[in-house]
């Protein structure tokens, strides 16, 4: 890669990435920078460090729309993606990935996970997590460094790595259905200090206090906490399953335990907030949206027992789905988040559109059908990733959803003569458009691969860039279907 590329992708994971995803010290970074566009000082490096660099690279890709890409690259994002994808596998194959034994790789490895986690199978990923985990474990990193002995540098190192390392593994269960395997586990990693990096004193043995209010950690840092919240929860549900004999982890989120954790992120997070802060901005509708996340877990139960379409239990699931789009509005329309946008559509709540698209299909109330049209439309103006059918096929299943339940709404009585959102015509376009393109391109043997590939049926054509051999991951469209 041209060293001036190299550069701007460097520039791009720190302004875009680093804010939100803390695992290196500055120093570590400062370290690694010459050697971003300099051969004598790459080639300096060992060759854990240089994977991270590579990492950041894909990541930094990641971030940018397809728009940006083109102006600043002169290629589209896909192609952008699959060249820095693939440097990043060639380099991890020529490690030992049973026996790791570099930090810097461990932390690459969070970076080529983070960026792939809606790319490649959910299955192969969630594999790769349980084996870079189990090397970390080797590593005595599931241990707090203050057990160990080391210095606090060392145990806040260890900390962050350790504790994302469990973040990611618990979105790849979540995403394939399966128990975390380090999750709920014995380990006794403290959660890394709300401190700045300056805090930290080579030369002194003992931890800086922790700071008061948000530092630039406290992204990270909030991330963090709640998954230390939620392994109070799952140690409580464990308890409560053994002794009630009850078969669900739902069961262990009460109303006061959710209203608990919301309690502690104001404590602790949000009473600190400036809005004219990007990260504290991001950070305060992060917070809600997580509250709210754990609150529909519970309506979601409540419903799954519902004898009715249209009792409250459903009434309840609806409006929260509504209020988890209205805070995915508001993270693509505010500018002072213009540059952790890919957050917002790395985190989209696929489950809560669907849920209001099902919802729908069984209210009665006008008023309430009405609003969550508005709300969509107001969705799809500013969300672009639901509209670009090229790389992600959840959003060509989500369209064919959005469509059929409008026409399924407009049989209801009092919304016959409701006018077509715009966003619907739309959507019926450019499924035309690409279904169209589609089936002219797959029946003809002599098609271009790449035209296949810009409509997401060509993946398989990316086996001889991903030495791991990774395949395209996708939602189980079926499961919704069968349910409305």
């Amino acid at each position: 890669m041209p060293a001036l590329e190299a550069v701007k992708l460097w520039d791009t994971f720190m302004e875009r990435v680093e804010p939100v995803v803390k695992i290196n010290f500055k120093w570590t970074l400062a370290h690694l920078k010459p050697a971003v566009a300099n051969e004598e000082k790459w080639n300096a490096l060992d060759d854990g460090e240089r994977v991270l660099i590579l990492s950041t690279r894909l990541l930094a890709a990641v971030t940018l729309t397809n728009k940006e890409c083109l102006k600043r690259f002169g290629r589209t994002r896909a192609l952008l993606m699959n060249e820095c994808r693939m440097r990043c596998d060639i380099a991890f194959s020529k490690m030992n990935l049973l026996a790791i034994d570099s930090i810097a790789t461990l932390k690459a490895f969070c970076f080529y996970i983070k960026a792939n986690i809606d790319v490649l199978s959910s299955r192969s990923l969630s594999s790769l997590i349980a084996l870079i985990s189990r090397s970390a474990e080797q590593l005595g990193i599931h241990r707090d460094g203050t057990v160990l002995g080391l210095s606090p540098i060392e145990t806040e190192e260890r900390r962050r790595l350790w504790w994302q390392l469990q973040h990611l593994e618990l979105i790849l269960s979540l995403k394939n259905g399966v128990t975390p395997l380090s999750f709920g586990t014995a380990w006794d990693v403290r959660l890394p200090l709300n401190i700045e990096d300056e805090d930290l004193d080579p030369s002194s043995k003992s931890a800086p206090k922790e700071r008061t209010g948000l530092t630039s950690f406290a992204y990270t840092c909030f991330t963090y906490f709640i998954m230390e919240k939620q392994r109070g929860f799952r140690r409580f549900a464990q308890a409560k399953q053994i002794a009630a004999g009850e078969g669900s982890l739902l069961g262990c989120l009460s109303p006061a335990m959710v209203d608990g954790m919301e309690s502690s992120l104001n404590e602790h997070f949000l009473q600190y907030c400036d809005p004219t802060n990007p990260l504290h901005t991001l950070l305060q509708i992060s917070a809600r949206a997580v509250v709210n996340i754990l609150r529909l877990r519970k309506y979601h139960d409540a419903k799954l027992q519902s004898a009715r379409g249209d009792d409250q239990a459903n009434i309840d699931h609806f409006n929260t789905c509504m209020q988890a789009m209205r805070y995915q509005v508001v993270s693509y329309a505010n500018p002072l988040l213009h540059k952790f946008r890919w957050l917002a559509e790395a985190s989209f709540v696929w489950y809560a559109l669907i849920g209001i698209l099902v919802d729908m299909s069984s209210l009665t109330d006008v008023t309430m059908i009405q609003s969550a049209w508005s709300l969509l439309s107001e969705l799809y103006a500013v969300a672009d990733q639901l509209t670009d059918m090229s790389e992600d096929r959840r959003t060509s299943h989500a369209a064919k959803s959005v469509i059929a339940t409008w026409y399924e709404c407009r049989q209801k009585p009092g919304l016959t003569d409701m006018e077509k959102p715009e966003f619907v015509s739309q959507l019926e376009e450019i499924l035309t458009e690409t279904e169209g393109i589609i089936i002219e391109d797959t029946n003809d043997k002599d098609a271009p691969m790449s035209s296949l590939l810009d409509f997401g049926q060509g993946r398989t054509g990316e086996d001889d860039l991903q030495p791991f051999g990774f395949e395209f991951a996708d939602i189980d469209w079926a499961f919704w279907d069968s349910i409305s």
